[in-house]
């Protein structure tokens, strides 16, 4: 009886394991033995069970999810489980006819237009396709003269897939320059006419387990050695947006995801004709890329049936999903991301909640995540730590192999809260909002977050009056610079906002707000109709419930380890409602450092505990290294109308004690170097930026507040941990009054280079270059490192001036030291080796360098 069986598993397309005579037999597996000498033939028992049962047309397997696959299942056709169900067993199918071995893969021929509508006849996208198949049989080209292919597989005499590819050697450069294609090959080594887009890809079901047979033999018909396949969001409309159309195939799970490459915002305004051309910058709307080789085929990947389950919709779970999900060897059938009803991750539109510059609704498309996991709406309600289930609060259960808690943190409203007062925790929460609050008299914005200021921006670009708006800020302000702060309270002053200093401690109002109360020198009472809190946010309540109730040790936050595990070994936590445990004896917490950074470490730890490439960890117990973060911290918001505040800011737990950027603005580098320009700028003209160099002489800071279009944000982002002399010895220059506006000196084209995706790449070569040479006294090298280290060290313990000035006497006679070793020809001629190769490698994205031979 497979009745059950059809209620888990999408066997639709297996015609519910039916025969061609409408009969239902069906052979189950219960036990498989074989020795490992003689695994690879094991694919040989399959004939003999199906003479043994004639009148049988499928063959099925189930296996626990936390079994390994062996390679008998290789040969069969992994089914899905229907959405919202998730059985405990994985289920995988074979059919009798997958025996033949009379397959061949042919080109297409006019004649099989029939066969081929056939084969497509219950696809949902069987339009677009056979329009390419009529284009193929009629011209073999588009009109703008691009190659079109058509091949079928055949088995048995009968057309079992197509598949329809283009030609793609104007495509490949620009591809290269927008998706990190050099993570897997050697772009040189493949000519332009080796690269094919692969549009279309259908093989019926029963045969699913020769699709990468057809794909290697379509690229060896062609000889081609790489092939591109897009993937575009549900919806797009190919015709509309003047692209080639694209199908969604059987075959994704085969190929191998590619990162979308970070892109330099290019001072186009400078650089006209020696800006990269239009096709390298623009490739149209987004997509996700994936890519397979002739090489690669051969190599199956690792499939991993452990259930998954990510829950939350913080930069921290998407970083944790792409890095998972970016595993060019792993295959995770049962990748699960629950995010709460009310998120919309695709939206163009951050809102009026403070973001850190790294997902929004394109880079999302490009990255592809929906397309390797499944997205369960809800939020956590509860725990079965017995059964292993996520109950959520829309009544939905999620079970779980392996649970990982990674929500954003929330602002909460006064308790109780009459009708009129609102948080605002998401995009949706704030459209709702804006459309109650627009309108309706006095609104009153409180908080200690930057939030504040944002959220009082967007309800002014939604129809708010500026003049119906009250801000309450703390004395201390809640943007870093305190410039920058003093700004923002003057400019929404001019815009005739109240901006009151003090904190909101209560509001007047049994079941409507009247009220609120503000303390400040003095206790005063805010008449209005709507009040959004805006305090510092915490762990969501409804999330600290279901891990209370659950036993899970929470203090001000889920407590973890320095692997990021909880109190339960199957549940892991990461991002800002975490905190580590006292053991430590630290107060570091991961609501202050790179989002994405704390998901990589979390995927990193996913993958030590299921991924058989990665050795397992086994750490003592006594071991309290915390995990290093390095790269920054980002803070971006609108806080002014049509004006973006950007802080990027060194993570606590990179730097020392002495170094360390505290929450509130004094807490500068001890010894560093702030650099400020356009305090007086005003109004469109608004061009704040603040730089701070550290006491090594590298960039620990970046904060800028300016008028939309004149902050280009991906770029400020990366001068974070340059060394001040890469950057035109920029300390020098602004001491000797040479730059009056970091932005224009930034949008110079000289500095295009340090703004591009492997320039960190280039520094380590040039050190490498410098270090290894064998021009280069290494050991005296690194024992002047080791003294100017101590140095440092000294000169940040001393209290008197005069032995301050000594040390620092000293730390220059160590640099010129060090310097000296370094400046000798073969030194010099391999560092400048490496930048020409580092300007050819990427001349596409950087034309606007001259180089030897041009």
């Amino acid at each position: 009886d497979t009745s059950l069986l059809e209620e888990s598993y999408e066997l639709e397309t297996f015609n519910n394991l039916k025969g061609a005579d409408d009969t239902k037999v069906t052979l189950s597996v219960g036990l498989f033995v074989v020795a490992e000498e003689y695994e690879v033939l094991a694919f040989d028992f399959l004939a003999h069970a199906f003479e043994a049962f004639p009148e049988a047309w499928y063959t099925v397997i189930s296996l626990p999810q936390a079994a390994p696959e062996f390679s008998l299942l290789h040969h069969f056709t992994h089914v899905d489980a229907k959405d919202g169900t998730y059985p405990s067993q994985e289920l995988y199918v074979f059919h009798k006819y997958s025996l033949a071995n009379d397959i061949s893969v042919k080109s297409l021929q006019d004649d099989q237009m029939e066969q081929v509508e056939l084969l497509l006849a219950n696809l949902g996208q069987k339009d677009i396709i056979l329009a390419d198949v009529h284009r193929l049989f009629s011209a073999g080209e588009d009109p703008d003269g691009v190659k079109i292919y058509g091949h079928g597989l055949y088995c048995m005499g009968q057309l079992c897939g197509v598949a329809v590819t283009r030609d793609a050697k104007t495509e490949a450069l620009p591809l290269r320059a927008s998706y990190d294609l050099d993570e897997y090959i050697v772009c040189s080594q493949h000519t332009s006419r080796e690269h094919l887009a692969l549009c279309h890809f259908v093989v019926s079901p029963i045969f699913q387990r020769h699709a990468k047979r057809l794909l290697g033999e379509v690229m060896r018909d062609l000889r081609r050695s790489c092939v591109y396949y897009r993937v575009y969001p549900h919806g797009t409309d190919f015709e509309a947006s003047n692209i080639k159309a694209y199908s969604i195939s059987s075959i994704i799970p085969d190929l191998i995801p590619v990162k979308p490459r970070p892109q330099i915002e290019y001072p186009l305004d400078i650089l006209q004709s020696n800006a990269p051309s239009p096709r390298i910058r623009d490739l149209g709307p987004p997509f996700s890329l994936l890519f397979m080789t002739r090489k690669m085929l051969a190599e199956p990947k690792v499939a991993i049936n452990s259930r998954i389950v990510v829950l939350g919709d913080s930069d921290a779970a998407l970083a944790c999903l792409q890095e998972l999900v970016y595993q060019s060897h792993l295959r995770l059938n049962n990748l699960v991301h629950v995010v709460p009803d009310d998120s919309q991750p695709l939206s163009s539109d951050p809102g009026p909640l403070t973001h850190h510059c790294k997902y929004n609704g394109d880079q999302l498309v490009r990255l592809g995540l929906m397309t390797w996991m499944e997205t369960v709406e809800g939020s956590l309600a509860g725990l079965n730590r017995k059964d292993k289930i996520a109950k959520l609060d829309n009544g939905g259960e999620v079970p779980y192999d392996l649970l990982t808690l990674a929500s954003n943190t929330h602002h909460a409203a006064p308790d109780p809260a009459p009708a009129g007062v609102y948080t605002i925790n998401s995009r949706a929460q704030a459209e709702e909002v804006a459309r109650q609050i627009v309108g309706t008299g006095s609104v009153v914005i409180g908080g200690d977050h930057l939030n504040t200021y944002s959220t009082a921006a967007y309800f002014v670009s939604k129809g708010l009056s500026p003049t119906a708006l009250t801000i309450v800020v703390p004395t201390e302000g809640v943007i870093r610079d305190a410039a920058m702060d003093q700004h923002v309270r003057k400019s929404w002053t001019s815009l005739g906002a109240r901006v009151c200093i003090g904190s909101v401690t209560g509001v007047v109002g049994e079941n409507q707000l009247e009220s609120v109360v503000v303390e400040a020198q003095d206790t005063v009472s805010l008449p209005c109709e709507a009040y959004v809190a805006t305090s510092v946010a915490t762990t969501p309540i409804s999330l600290f419930h279901a891990v209370n109730d659950a036993f899970l040790v929470f203090d001000n936050g889920i407590v973890i380890d320095n692997q990021f595990q909880t109190s339960d070994a199957s549940i892991l936590a990461g991002g800002p409602c975490t905190k580590y445990s006292r053991k430590y004896h630290t107060s570091q917490r991961q609501a202050y450092v790179s989002a994405a950074e704390c998901g990589s470490f979390l995927a990193t730890e996913i993958r030590h505990r299921l991924d058989p490439l990665m050795a397992s960890r086994k750490i003592s117990k006594t071991d309290s290294a915390l995990p290093q973060f390095c790269k920054p911290q980002v803070v971006c918001t609108s806080v002014l109308p049509d004006v973006v505040y950007l802080d990027v800011c060194a993570p606590h737990s990179q730097l020392s004690e002495q170094l360390l950027q505290g929450p509130d603005a004094a807490s500068y580098t001890k010894g560093g170097t702030e650099m400020t320009t356009g305090l007086d700028a005003k109004g469109d003209e608004l061009r704040m930026f603040s730089l701070v160099v550290d006491e090594f002489d590298r960039v620990s800071r970046v904060t800028t507040l300016a008028a939309v279009g004149v902050c280009e944000l991906k770029n400020m982002q990366k001068l974070f941990g340059l060394h001040q002399g890469i950057l035109n010895h920029v300390v020098n220059r602004y001491q000797e009054g040479l730059i009056d506006d970091f932005f224009r000196y930034f949008h110079a084209p000289w500095a295009v280079a340090i703004f591009h995706d492997r320039f960190a790449t280039f520094l380590q070569d040039a050190m490498s270059g410098a270090t290894d040479n064998p021009g280069t006294d290494r050991p005296a090298i690194e024992r002047l490192a080791d003294d100017s280290c101590k140095l440092t060290q000294e000169r940040l313990e001393a209290t008197q001036g005069e032995q301050v000035a000594d040390i620092l006497a000293d730390e220059q006679t160590k640099f010129e030291a060090t310097r000296k070793l370094l400046q000798h020809l073969e030194v010099e001629k391999a560092v400048k080796d490496r930048l020409v190769d580092f300007l050819t490698f990427n001349a596409y994205h950087l034309p606007m360098y001259t180089r030897p031979g041009l």
